[in-house]
Formats: structure tokens, sequence, C-alpha cells
């Protein structure tokens, strides 16, 4: 596949500065590269969102066992 890409002068900088932080040689293999990390990093976000999703869902249970906690604790001590 041939793509025609004029960039200007400060996605050019841009692009040269990725190229040699990341010692790649050519555009075309940054290009495969970040496309490449851009499916890792959404592969691990989706992760991250799930791990979060279910720490969540233990806190608000953990909140929910304190607040029943307090209340009986406080119920008792006025006995």
């Amino acid at each position: 596949m041939a793509v025609t890409y004029r960039p200007d002068d400060n996605r050019i900088k841009e692009i040269n500065w990725l190229k040699d932080h990341l010692g790649i040689s050519t555009t075309t293999k940054l290009i495969d590269y970040l496309v490449d990390q851009y499916r890792a990093d959404q592969a691990k976000m989706s992760a991250l969102q799930r791990d979060l999703y279910e720490a969540r869902s233990k806190s608000e249970s953990m909140e929910y066992a304190v607040s029943n906690f307090k209340e009986a604790f406080e119920e008792l001590m006025e006995i």
C-alpha cells in the first residue's frame, strides 16, 4: 500500500524526534510500531478499566459493610 503524506515542518520535526527517540530508522517502520503500540495500549486500557470496575465494586461492598457495622455498633452501645 502506498500512501502520500506531506506533513508540515513542525510535524516533520516531531516524526524525526520520535524516530530518533525510539531508534526507528524509517517513517514506515515508525507507523508500524505506533499502530502495534496503539493496539497494545488499548488492550492494557481495557484490562485496567476492568480492574478499576472490580475495585470500585469491592470498595462499594466494603463501604456498605462498614456502614452496617457502624449502625449495629451504635445500636449495641445504646443498650
